[in-house]
């Protein structure tokens, strides 16, 4: 890939050698607020880049011609030209950022016993930024966590003898359990 600068008066051109397929509008230095420029091929090739904007052709160009393609101000700028391609992950214009914070206090919860009817893990709590289980190796069955209502049947979420579990979604909202068998054991920690 190849950097080409270019500067070009109204109604003029500009003529670079050049070898490559590809053709990206890299960015306008000065000039109008939309600067297009019409790009040439030698092989007869020809279309309109504003910047940011890619084309490929199928045969491998030698000269291009830039032209202005605004009617009042001179455009000034850099074109790549190469062969395959080029893809940017430049983005242009506003972006929003937003901030997730996270929890500075972990909280251990006493050992939960969970049997075949539901019982609660966690109250909600909207200062709780997620939520961990961990179902210890020796528990006989596995654990199944949800909302109010949960059945081994219905349960999203199953914790396996040995395994553990992080919320961080709907770590706010209440959270039950409930097992195929009595006397499971699940260990639970809260961050907030």
């Amino acid at each position: 890939m190849r950097y080409y600068e270019f500067s070009v008066a109204v109604g003029g051109s500009q003529r670079h050698q050049v070898a490559g397929n590809f053709v990206a509008y890299h960015k306008n230095t000065a000039g109008a607020a939309a600067p297009a420029i019409a790009v040439k091929t030698n092989r007869g090739h020809e279309v309109i880049l504003l910047p940011g904007e890619t084309v490929r052709f199928p045969e491998i160009q030698a000269e291009i011609l830039i032209t202005n393609y605004d009617a009042a101000n001179t455009i000034s700028g850099i074109v790549m030209v190469g062969n395959g391609d080029f893809y940017s992950n430049r983005i242009d214009g506003e972006v929003s950022v937003t901030l997730i914070e996270q929890g500075d206090t972990i909280t251990n919860v006493a050992e939960k016993t969970i049997g075949t009817t539901e019982g609660a893990v966690a109250a909600a709590s909207a200062s709780r930024r997620s939520l961990r289980v961990f179902a210890p190796a020796a528990n006989t069955d596995d654990i199944y966590l949800g909302a109010t209502g949960i059945t081994t049947s219905n349960g999203c979420v199953k914790v396996a003898p040995g395994q553990s579990w992080t919320e961080s979604d709907g770590a706010a909202a209440a959270w039950y359990a409930i097992s195929g068998s009595a006397g499971q054991k699940l260990r639970v920690q809260e961050i907030s």
